[in-house]
């Protein structure tokens, strides 16, 4: 609750008063609840009233979207796998020639039934939600998941082998600037395709 200049928290287990000489030995970490609007509008005062706040709900909210962390790699040319959105609309009433477009986008045209895609859901966590299929059942799979949630969206992308692992970078957002704060290389783990360290 925000009143007389002070925000006021109370989550039933913490209660707590934050005012504005607070700012000076105070430092709000963003870590989760950020797509809930209350958390939003109370990070955004915070902000505003001069608190040093680690990782703003707008980025966070960002590099948890598949699909826009993918549009913001390719802004700033950060090498990535080609990737496409999917929704209902692509395979609406049995017609895929919208999602055959848009497979095709990813290997110039040379699609055979055995090639392979990585589709991901859009805000999974710790490699849930993140799966393979090849071109002989994807239309299958997105009709599942669409007959679910008509509303899902999947972001599909090309499938890339990776032979050491991928590379894993946080990246903090303090007053508005971006700076890596580490970096990782996470290998698979048997003979999952996935690199998540939630995974092992």
């Amino acid at each position: 609750e925000l009143k007389n200049g002070k925000i006021y928290v109370d989550d039933g287990e913490y209660k707590f008063v934050l005012e504005e000489k607070d700012k000076y030995n105070t430092i709000v970490i963003v870590r989760s609840g950020y797509s809930c609007p209350n958390v939003q509008f109370l990070i955004s005062q915070m902000i505003e009233m001069g608190f040093t706040v680690m990782n703003d709900p707008t980025y966070v909210s960002v590099s948890s979207n598949k699909y826009l962390l993918g549009m913001l790699l390719e802004k700033n040319n950060i090498p990535h796998p080609k990737f496409v959105l999917t929704s209902l609309k692509d395979i609406n009433k049995g017609d895929d020639s919208k999602l055959e477009e848009k497979l095709k986008s990813l290997y110039r045209d040379k699609l055979t039934d055995d090639t392979k895609f990585v589709c991901k859901i859009l805000n999974g966590h710790g490699g849930k939600g993140v799966f393979i299929c090849t071109k002989s059942n994807i239309t299958s799979i997105l009709q599942t998941f669409f007959a679910i949630d008509e509303e899902c969206q999947i972001s599909v992308q090309e499938f890339c082998e990776i032979e050491g692992g991928d590379i894993r970078v946080n990246v903090i957002t303090l007053n508005g600037k971006q700076q890596i704060l580490s970096t990782v290389m996470r290998n698979k783990s048997g003979e999952d395709f996935r690199t998540n360290l939630s995974l092992g």
